[in-house]
């Protein structure tokens, strides 16, 4: 029987390190995925680190990517939440980050910009 379930990623970007955590539908953690940030490597391979840490979680839950309903990010600075674009992270430094468009093209479940 194929899989008809939603499910959630909740995700903590941080300083030190980001987590990714699945959830089910009930909202129960099905998996946990945490890495060293490394933000001294740069925005680019931050955002392939993040993708990175959401795939393996992922794989960690045995879901699919199409099964996802929507993807929550923490992240320690000011948002543009119009653009999806995180302004300014001070303790990663880091400028002006299109984080919503990067998780849409990976996981096709941002909406953005808004409507």
């Amino acid at each position: 029987m194929a899989d008809t379930k939603t499910y959630w990623i909740g995700f903590d970007l941080g300083g030190t390190k980001m987590m990714a955590v699945v959830y089910d539908e009930a909202f129960a953690v099905l998996a946990r995925k945490k890495r060293k940030t490394k933000a001294q490597q740069g925005e680019e391979a931050g955002l392939e680190r993040i993708e990175k840490t959401i795939r393996d979680a992922l794989d960690e839950a045995g879901v699919e990517g199409g099964r996802l309903g929507g993807i929550g990010i923490g992240v320690p600075g000011p948002i543009d939440p119009e653009r999806g674009v995180v302004l300014h992270l001070p303790n990663l430094g880091w400028e002006r980050v299109p984080l919503a468009k990067n998780l849409t093209k990976a996981f096709g479940v941002c909406r953005w910009p808004r409507t």
